[in-house]
């Protein structure tokens, strides 16, 4: 499964975070060649906060009439709103958002709402455009939703609650709801030119076409999982639950005896009968029984046998595997796929902290070290006062961290008392030294095909309503070539594009930092 950005629409009063070794400024005309804003072309303003819109539905302001080839997301005049009920002193803003082309052809105005573009569905990338419905609401309730494919060839108007539930096989799966009570009514299907193929009346979950089937939850029965095909009708008998068929065709159901098993795309079983079955991740399908566990690869085959009731975790790939699982004393214990334990070259197992692409944690509580080693057991770095491990970049030797803690049980004015202040740090664990560091909770998402470049997002005092400050950085380099910015956002549309607001002004980029457009934000 591809790794996916994950789109932050809100932020208090922005503020220039404090470093140790601080980020370098945004260039200006003597900067990099992609950051002179004179060779991009304006293609409008913005609207204004007193003008910003509201909508019942997003549809309202645009109607494909044709194909418009890739559409680019980008951001409008953000509002801000007064969060009441987290506190007098919190501030929240919302940015508008809009859709263009990449040669300026305003295609969506910006409303006050969010543009979401979804590729999960690797056969029908789209857009969700949502709308806030009204200002007093905006927070909690949203208005209908249009589906518009990346293309641009279609829309699809879904009523509040219903959403896209899969896309696959050329069908396109939408649990419909009813507007006024948000019940599901049932399955809706289209073709990928928006027409409308099929439903399935007293559907409530449901997930995508895959070899020809499609899983969904009929009625309320106990027995209400089936499978359906291409044309809407039931072809399987009744299960407790089933699951999506995956790339190679596999599928797990369970009855309601308690029978779990995995089946063909031939839904004939091919497997023995376990208490429950799990898609673990994108690489493992684990099954357990009574005192045992088994794991199979994603093409059905049986690839071990571990002696643990509980639930068994699968990390890594290849030669690299290791498994976890907690023992009688409720202690998660790490091991080899021989049956050994998995511990470090210090003799240190894992503790506390959940694997990290393939990283793995030892803390020395008493003296506030923290070790991370990989699945060889090799220590990369030990880290002192390590809160959490954001992203371990290997190629590049780098590490993206939180430091510091605060005290739950020790408030002032309502908030804990910050024992070490949280701090974000970018380390470079082959020359033992930080890049740089950041005031705040720090998120970090891969940018781009190649993930050279990585988005950085920066929370003062997140959890009560801080500042938010986005920076993009290039790992090659190690350094930064946007900084301070009000958001940053990648999208894979066509060869993919960044999306970069600021006080004055929206930019486009391509995937290469060269500049597409400039949007006036006044």
């Amino acid at each position: 499964m591809k790794k996916r950005l994950i789109l932050i629409l809100t932020a208090g009063l922005l503020v220039l975070p404090s470093s140790c070794t601080r980020p370098a400024p945004v260039p200006g005309n003597d900067g990099p060649v992609f950051r002179i804003e004179g060779e991009l072309p304006d293609i409008g303003e913005y609207s204004g906060k007193e003008t910003v819109k509201y909508h019942d539905k997003a549809s309202e302001d645009f109607v494909p009439d044709e194909s418009y080839g890739v559409l680019v997301p980008f951001f409008g005049r953000s509002k801000q709103f007064d969060g009441e009920s987290f506190g007098a002193d919190t501030k929240i803003t919302y940015s508008s958002q809009g859709l263009c082309t990449p040669d300026g052809q305003i295609v969506l105005p910006p409303i006050n709402g969010y543009v979401n573009y979804n590729d999960y569905y690797e056969e029908f990338p789209y857009y969700q455009i949502t709308p806030y419905t009204d200002e007093m609401a905006e927070m909690m309730m949203q208005g209908d939703s249009v589906i518009l494919p990346a293309d641009g060839s279609f829309k699809l108007d879904l009523s509040a609650g219903s959403w896209i539930c899969g896309a696959g096989d050329g069908i396109i799966s939408v649990l419909e709801s009813d507007p006024k009570t948000y019940q599901f009514r049932g399955l809706v299907c289209y073709d990928y030119n928006g027409n409308k193929l099929f439903e399935v009346p007293g559907v409530w979950s449901a997930g995508g076409f895959s070899h020809g089937y499609c899983n969904v939850n009929i009625g309320e029965d106990e027995q209400n999982a089936c499978y359906i095909d291409k044309s809407g009708k039931i072809v399987s008998k009744k299960y407790q639950n089933c699951s999506y068929f995956n790339e190679h065709g596999i599928a797990y159901v369970s009855e309601y005896n308690g029978k779990a098993y995995l089946i063909d795309s031939d839904l004939n079983r091919i497997s023995d009968i376990y208490d429950t079955i799990y898609f673990y991740s994108d690489d493992y399908i684990t099954a357990r029984g009574i005192g045992f566990s088994d794991v199979f690869s994603t093409d059905g085959k049986l690839i071990a046998s571990i002696p643990a009731s509980g639930f068994v975790n699968v990390y890594g790939s290849g030669d690299d595997i290791l498994y976890s699982y907690y023992d009688e004393n409720g202690v998660e214990v790490y091991k080899k796929p021989d049956g050994t334990p998995f511990v470090n070259e210090k003799g240190q197992s894992p503790e506390i902290y959940t694997p990290v692409q393939g990283y793995y944690m030892h803390n020395d509580e008493e003296k506030n070290v923290q070790s991370l080693f990989d699945a060889k057991g090799k220590i990369i770095a030990e880290l002192q006062r390590c809160q959490s491990v954001i992203s371990v970049l290997d190629e590049e030797k780098l590490i993206i961290y939180t430091r510091g803690s605060y005290d739950f049980d020790d408030f002032v004015d309502g908030r804990p008392i910050y024992t070490d202040p949280i701090k974000t740090i970018i380390y470079d664990f082959e020359n033992k030294k930080e890049v740089a560091v950041f005031d705040g909770q720090g998120g970090v998402y891969p940018a781009g095909h190649d993930e050279r470049y990585y988005i950085l997002s920066v929370y003062e005092d997140y959890d009560f309503g801080g500042a938010t400050k986005y920076y993009l950085f290039d790992t090659k380099t190690q350094s930064f070539v946007l900084s301070d910015c009000l958001i940053i956002e990648y999208y894979d549309a066509g060869d993919g594009f960044f999306a970069v607001a600021t006080d004055s002004f929206c930019t486009l980029y391509d995937a290469e930092l060269k500049k597409v457009l400039r949007l006036i934000n006044e």
